[in-house]
């Protein structure tokens, strides 16, 4: 049978997860089964900004060009098990070797398309933990993926688990980089697939979460060249699913002036208390890339309603400390930016949201203790004296574990129906 079409893509750093990273995600993975995508995606980003020098190395082995004393043919083959062995090492809180492992990756990154394509094979073959093959199958579909989407779905989507968690990112990843160069064949072979039953439910819900991640990646795209076809496909779903996939779409892939079909799609799709929802979720994800003068840009973008603008505002606004939470200590500077940006839109929620961020920003990795969100939450109040402050920062179960130091901040609400019932909740928990 003749071989697919090949399209060749040069490899691209927005599209590629970095050299180091890749191996690290994997490592990620062995150790995080039940994280969420959006959870991993955080960790990965808070990675990269950890090993800059690495990826600073990475260009320069890159630069050098390939040693002429070690050939693609002179060159000794890649042990994979080495690398199994090098991951778990990371995951077991080992310093890895970053130079090894620009010149390991690198040499991934320098494999065509067909030769990926026998990595893959040869890792399956290994006698390997199940998660420890499917981190090293995951750091070379990366690269096989931005090399040649299709060719990745041609070879492996058959022989792949699609309901394997880390593969299904992978996975849809690839349908996404296929659609962005043909949506039209992306989705004729997503509907094969779903129209032979290898999509279908096997959680209790009646949801294929597969099925959904593959179609919020299409319909990524499809916004941006064909909002008929992308409205088609929302609508053919189940109508309790429809909010799953929507919520799905990455907000940095929704451009600007895309905004506007994302939310005609949202408010054709949806029932309206649904479509809030969904719009609130972008909102707070255009926050959580740092700048929260992209969320007025998209409100305005979107026509959001007065509900929706102050949705929008109350949960961008938090999220848009929280997600610097993962990866440093939350000060009072960050604080003092959304406070700011939060009184021109919703000045009533300043202090609630306030305390509740810094609540919540406990529960966001291990940069901020309970002992540092006190003592902002203590020194806001002690300028705004409001009860909102508290009540927010009390409203978090994580706080609330802290029973003396909770109880000792609740006997400041000067409300005595509110500092009642947030005492009551401190001693029930």
């Amino acid at each position: 049978m003749a071989g697919p079409q090949r399209i060749t893509h040069p490899l691209k750093p927005s599209l590629l997860i970095p050299p180091v990273i890749a191996l690290a995600a994997g490592s990620i993975w062995v150790g995080s089964q039940r994280k969420s995508i959006s959870t991993l995606e955080i960790e990965i980003e808070r990675l990269t900004r950890h090993i800059e020098q690495a990826e600073n190395l990475a260009s320069a082995e890159a630069a050098k060009g390939a040693d002429p004393a070690k050939t693609a043919n002179g060159q000794k083959p890649i042990n994979w098990n080495e690398a199994a062995k090098t991951m778990q090492r990371m995951h077991d809180g080992g310093v890895p070797d970053i130079k090894a492992m620009m010149r390991f990756q690198t040499r991934i990154m320098e494999m065509d398309a067909d030769s990926l394509v026998a990595a893959i094979m040869e890792i399956r073959a290994l006698d390997l933990p199940a998660d420890a093959r499917a981190s090293l199958e995951s750091m070379v579909f990366g690269p096989l993926v931005s090399k040649d989407p299709k060719l990745a779905f041609d070879t492996l989507s058959e022989t792949t688990d699609l309901h394997n968690d880390q593969m299904r990112w992978q996975l849809s990843h690839a349908l996404g980089e296929w659609a962005g160069d043909d949506p039209i064949a992306a989705a004729a072979w997503l509907d094969e697939q779903i129209a032979s039953g290898k999509l279908d439910p096997k959680s209790l819900d009646g949801k294929s979460q597969i099925r959904l991640q593959f179609e919020s990646e299409l319909i990524e795209h499809l916004i941006t060249s064909d909002m008929s076809a992308a409205s088609d496909r929302i609508n053919a779903l189940p109508e309790d699913q429809r909010a799953d996939v929507l919520r799905r779409l990455n907000a940095q892939n929704i451009k600007p002036e895309n905004q506007e079909e994302f939310a005609t799609l949202v408010r054709n799709s949806l029932p309206d208390d649904e479509q809030t929802r969904v719009l609130t979720n972008m909102a707070s994800n255009i926050a959580g890339q740092g700048k929260l003068e992209n969320v007025d840009t998209y409100l305005d973008n979107i026509s959001a309603t007065p509900e929706e603008r102050k949705a929008c505002v109350v949960e961008a606004a938090g999220e848009s400390v929280l997600r610097q939470a993962w990866n440093k200590q939350v000060t009072g500077e960050q604080i003092d930016t959304m406070r700011d940006w939060l009184a021109s839109h919703e000045p009533d929620a300043v202090d609630r949201v306030t305390g509740e961020t810094l609540g919540n920003a406990i529960n966001r990795g291990e940069k901020t203790t309970y002992e540092d969100a006190e003592k902002l939450v203590l020194e806001y109040h002690q300028s705004s004296g409001s009860d909102d402050l508290l009540v927010g920062f009390l409203d978090n179960w994580q706080v609330r574990q802290n029973k003396e130091q909770a109880l000792a901040l609740a006997d400041k609400i000067t409300d005595q129906e509110q500092r009642e019932k947030a005492i009551q909740q401190i001693n029930d928990q």
